[in-house]
């Protein structure tokens, strides 16, 4: 830890004279149960840890826009402190909750600014698993930590749960988590009865490029699969963007590619590529960026569900169509976010 740092946190744990408190330990599974609600608000994080609030957090920061995310969908955006910085570049702020753009940044996954987090005095903030070396660096000036961590929808929906449990509001993940099951639940029934060998194969791609994909245990798998698709990568292991090859990809032969909606790249890119000329792909013109003018539907998050519902409208058009793939989103935007988009905001191919 820099020296900085340190005097910095010397210097306003004395100021506040307030003591330590957290428990750190991995969980062996997140089960609703895990959640506690008594006199005190008891929660047990994504990491194991149980954290114990005297009353509802009124003061939160946030370091991942997945997070700020969840907490504008569940209502809870007055209760924001400090944010993720480059907020400015991502539309959904302006559209849902333009206050929130002038709150203080505390940096990001790659960059956080602790000084910044313990100087907004908050009563939580809500940090990913990647910056887990900061979680005592925090507690030591007296502020609770929730660990965040989700890679998988039922984490996504724990954290949700945790968040407005957090906030003392229970009952709105509660309408969010039913929201989630019910269209599920309706793409479950499109898709059922079909077997796995008339499945497509879907490839999709990173952000950084297309020459890496999601394996079995990422997020974007687990919404291929829910729209009725075969990751063409499910014999890869891990949890995050994976390089392959030229060679790998013409094996894998998708029918389908998909660009996640912050790619670097374009879907032009990709079919001018010479050296995936044969996969089927290629050959049909099967290749969709996810639409860019909102928020990553393709990234755990709130929105997660359309991303699923643009890939269900392309697999199997006959079954669910690109107009009511925009009802839906009109829908969903409407009412978790609070306002209405039109074909200007938002483009669906």
């Amino acid at each position: 830890m820099k020296k900085n740092l340190i005097a910095f946190i010397l210097v306003f744990f004395l100021a506040l004279s307030v003591g330590s408190c957290g428990a750190q330990g991995e969980n062996e599974g997140i089960e609703e149960s895990n959640i506690i609600e008594s006199a005190a608000i008891t929660v047990v994080d994504m990491l194991g840890n149980e954290v114990t609030f005297d009353m509802p957090a009124a003061r939160c920061v946030t370091v991942y826009y997945g997070v700020t995310y969840t907490m504008m969908a569940l209502g809870l955006q007055e209760k924001l402190i400090g944010i993720e910085s480059n907020a400015g570049s991502r539309p959904l702020y302006k559209y849902s909750a333009p206050e929130l753009l002038s709150i203080e940044s505390v940096g990001s996954l790659r960059e956080f600014s602790p000084e910044t987090a313990i100087a907004l005095n908050p009563d939580v903030v809500f940090l990913n698993k990647r910056l887990l070396e900061y979680k005592d660096v925090l507690e030591a000036v007296g502020i609770k930590v929730i660990m965040i961590n989700m890679e998988t929808q039922s984490e996504f929906e724990y954290m949700i749960g945790l968040i407005a449990m957090v906030c003392g509001k229970p009952e709105r993940a509660d309408a969010l988590i039913s929201y989630y099951n019910a269209e599920f639940e309706k793409a479950a029934v499109l898709t059922d009865g079909l077997k796995d060998d008339g499945k497509p194969i879907v490839y999709i791609g990173a952000p950084s490029s297309y020459m890496s994909t999601s394996p079995e245990g990422m997020y974007q798998a687990e919404l291929i699969a829910k729209a009725g698709g075969i990751n063409a990568a499910k014999e890869l292991e891990g949890n995050y963007w994976t390089e392959v090859s030229y060679e790998h990809i013409l094996v894998m032969d998708p029918d389908i590619i998909f660009l996640p909606v912050e790619a670097g790249y374009t879907a032009e890119d990709v079919l001018n590529d010479a050296q995936l000329a044969n996969i089927k792909a290629i050959k049909n013109r099967a290749v969709y960026h996810m639409p860019i003018g909102l928020d990553a539907w393709d990234s755990p998050g709130p929105s997660s569900i359309l991303g699923l519902k643009y890939m269900l409208a392309n697999l199997y058009p006959e079954l669910y169509g690109m107009d009511e793939m925009r009802l839906d989103a009109e829908y969903f935007y409407d009412t978790f976010f609070g306002f209405t988009i039109d074909d200007s905001i938002i483009e669906i191919k």
